[in-house]
């Protein structure tokens, strides 16, 4: 009976000391969110960096996962950076710093208005500058071929023919609106802009505009549908109107056309080359940014933001104990 009783004992204490080790770590565990190398996220740490990350903005949790693994990616970077000797141009901080000021106390005053500080301004800089440099030095040996250039023009060709533009003039008034309607009907393509400044009022049911350079579907989208039809019929200088449609005269005088143009592989050829280089770069910087993960130690749980304190902790186990010894 003694020994059942001991029996009993011993489990009821071990059954006290579990709850409490669980309700201790309920309590107190950070669960990791990512490992790179010697730097650690926990929740915690990430909860304090996000107001400075997302600086006020409101998020999503695919926006709250996306920062994370941008931040994770960072400190890959960092890693291999140093583990190679990568480092940024001094001059090229001290120029950026100097934006917020000639002096230390320049910089201060200025980064207080902003709720910020230098050392906060500085450590951003130091991480994008030396991101930067690792890139180039990965990446300088990527070129673009003539024959990228060419393809690329052909299979996007629509990409650079510019439609009709047209700058235009437009008035809008209630058709009960007489004296507008008079007014705009003795104007002069010389007097026309002048009326629309002068007769411009929201409150009076009254709109007046310039756009410039318009495409007709953005035209349409401030006046009608209608509207933008007719004003790409138009004559330049010559005012047009009244159009009259669901109870509102249009008024309008196109200003200056400019005619479709296919741009040629010639005109386009350095933005081309740019833009495969930079495509080109990137997906070649990516993959050897993955290739790095493994020795340099990279581990990622983003899973950890929804995971309970003790859930965590079982998940995290043998991570933990890979950065406790």
């Amino acid at each position: 009976m003694k020994k059942r009783q001991r029996w009993l004992l011993s489990g009821a204490l071990l059954l006290v000391v579990l709850g409490g080790s669980a309700y201790g770590i309920h309590a107190k565990y950070q669960p990791l969110l990512f490992v790179v190398g010697d730097s650690v996220m926990r929740q915690d740490q990430w909860n304090t960096l996000k107001p400075e990350l997302f600086a006020g903005v409101p998020y999503t949790r695919s926006d709250d996962v996306q920062f994370l693994e941008r931040r994770a990616m960072e400190e890959l970077v960092l890693a291999k950076a140093k583990s190679m000797g990568v480092t940024y141009d001094e001059s090229v901080l001290t120029q950026q710093l100097s934006q917020f000021g000639a002096t230390p106390e320049e910089r201060a005053k200025k980064l207080t208005e902003m709720n910020t500080t230098e050392e906060k301004v500085r450590t951003n800089y130091e991480r994008a500058l030396t991101a930067f440099a690792l890139k180039s030095k990965m990446t300088q040996d990527v070129s673009v071929s003539e024959q990228e250039i060419n393809d690329y023009y052909e299979q996007n060709k629509a990409l650079f023919y510019a439609p009709e533009f047209r700058s235009v003039y437009f008035l809008r008034a209630k058709q009960t609106d007489s004296e507008l309607y008079d007014a705009a009907r003795a104007a002069t393509p010389e007097t026309f802009p002048d009326l629309i400044k002068k007769y411009t009022d929201e409150t009076a049911n009254r709109l007046g505009a310039w756009h410039e350079l318009d495409s007709s579907d953005h035209l349409a989208s401030h006046t009608s549908q209608h509207v933008a039809e007719l004003a790409f019929q138009a004559p330049v200088n010559k005012i047009m109107g009244p159009v009259q449609e669901n109870g509102w005269n249009y008024f309008y005088m196109i200003s200056e056309i400019k005619a479709p143009h296919q741009f040629s592989l010639l005109e386009e050829k350095n933005k081309i080359q740019s833009t495969i280089l930079q495509d080109k770069q990137l997906a070649e910087y990516r993959t050897w940014l993955n290739d790095q993960k493994d020795d340099v130690g990279y581990s990622a749980f983003p899973e950890n933001l929804d995971r309970e304190p003790l859930a965590a902790f079982w998940h995290d186990l043998t991570q933990n104990f890979k950065l406790w010894f």
